[in-house]
């Protein structure tokens, strides 16, 4: 067995990549993976028995869901012409692959949160398993919590629910988008209730390079009322996230009704 594993690259969170490559075989068994950390998809894989010896053309589409590395392994037998030769291998931001399936690539940080894919929004993937997740009602145990969205309808809204006093921390990002005008803001409504020490942070990340928090809110009360927060975007770069950081124990950190707008926050008047 052998590997060859890529530089890492950085491309905004949630959108579109593609590694492109040629491959050319010889006459016994052999095999190649191509593992892409970082992304969507799992490995893809192939055995070869025999060939013509012609180089042969790959493309991968995958969804960017951390910092990119691409590693090839290669299985090949160790007798006769068998061997296994790469060459011209590209990782692209962007759709490149033609022919291949059509994965929709969110734009808009606007978000209700009433359809099942949250708008392209993300949770980072930690070393545990917690994370916002689409609720519609919940009430953790001493009965404090939001049980209805921010317009009291009944509707969906993300949450980070932590039922114990182990201090757990969950990222949401949004799909990355561009700001276009001179002034923006990313307006929001959330809900802190809870026995623990709940936080809620708000920041931008340019290629998962983390800015500076520009909102922090901590639990100041058991009463579940929804706010209204802001934050300017101040990312310099075209393609940015805003990622809504919850620290929960015994707790519940929500989020609901994002929206993208014209204008500071300073101007804001209601």
């Amino acid at each position: 067995m052998a590997a060859l594993t890529t530089g890492t690259q950085y491309f905004p969170y949630n959108q579109v990549f593609s590694v492109n490559l040629q491959y050319r075989t010889g006459h016994n068994p052999m095999s190649l993976t191509v593992n892409i950390t970082g992304s969507s998809r799992g490995d893809w894989a192939h055995s070869f028995t025999d060939t013509d010896e012609n180089w042969t053309s790959i493309c991968l589409d995958a969804i960017v869901k951390g910092p990119i590395d691409v590693t090839f392994i290669g299985g090949v037998a160790g007798n006769g012409r068998s061997y296994l030769a790469l060459d011209d291998v590209t990782i692209s931001y962007g759709r490149s692959c033609i022919g291949s399936t059509t994965l929709e690539t969110p734009n808009n940080v606007s978000c209700s949160f009433e359809t099942e894919d949250s708008c392209g929004y993300t949770n980072y993937d930690g070393e545990n398993d917690f994370g916002f997740s689409r609720k519609q009602s919940w009430t953790i145990s001493n009965n404090t919590g939001t049980t209805v969205d921010r317009n009291g309808l009944g509707r969906s809204y993300m949450a980070a629910v932590a039922l114990t006093s182990q201090i757990e921390k969950a990222k949401l990002y949004s799909p990355s988008f561009s700001s276009t005008k001179n002034q923006q803001r990313v307006t929001f409504w959330y809900n802190i209730n809870g026995e623990g020490p709940q936080t809620l942070k708000v920041y931008f990340t340019v290629q998962w390079v983390q800015g500076i928090p520009s909102f922090r809110k901590t639990k100041d009360s058991l009463i579940p009322a929804w706010e209204k927060g802001c934050v300017d975007v101040t990312a310099s770069s075209n393609l940015a996230s805003v990622v809504f950081e919850a620290t929960v124990a015994s707790g519940i950190v929500a989020v609901d009704d994002v929206s993208l707008e014209d204008g500071a926050c300073a101007t804001l008047t209601s």
